[in-house]
């Protein structure tokens, strides 16, 4: 498994919006937005057709947003990516975050994605996460890919 170089990524513009940062090994990413799932049953089929669980923003308070123990959440970046054709994308959490009892989790980016990063945080404490703050990475990795992305997620 390649990571790619996080500067030569950012060079391609594969990674655009604000306030992202390169790191060693991945490109930081931040807050835009951040809703709690709804306990309602989403559903998934076979066609690969779903029904995902809705979602309820949560307010921000003093640039805040609370998130209360026990519950998930949807997160929102500032960063929009643009997946190449021969890579594919991970999203990795801020080791603060598992410190503090927060998991993210975020399927695979397949090549040609092309929109706004989101990804679901547990929280197994109550944490405040401030608007813009640095809650994941985005590493590129290579990828043979067997097709392009053109699901319904792309571009919107």
């Amino acid at each position: 498994m390649v990571v790619h170089n996080p500067s030569n990524i950012v060079e391609t513009g594969a990674v655009t919006g604000e306030g992202f940062k390169i790191q060693q090994n991945g490109i930081d990413l931040t807050v835009r937005s951040i809703e709690k799932i709804k306990g309602q049953a989403g559903r998934l089929m076979e066609t690969g057709d779903s029904n995902p669980s809705s979602t309820i923003p949560i307010p921000v308070e003093d640039g805040l947003y609370t998130l209360n123990r026990g519950n998930a959440y949807s997160v929102i970046t500032n960063q929009k990516v643009k997946v190449p054709g021969n890579m594919c994308a991970m999203i990795l959490q801020r080791s603060t975050l598992n410190r503090m009892g927060v998991f993210a989790q975020a399927g695979l980016y397949d090549s040609g994605f092309d929109n706004y990063i989101g990804f679901t945080l547990y929280a197994f404490n109550k944490v405040q996460i401030e608007e813009g703050a640095r809650v994941a990475q985005i590493v590129f990795l290579d990828a043979d890919a067997t097709k392009q992305y053109n699901g319904k997620y792309q571009a919107q």
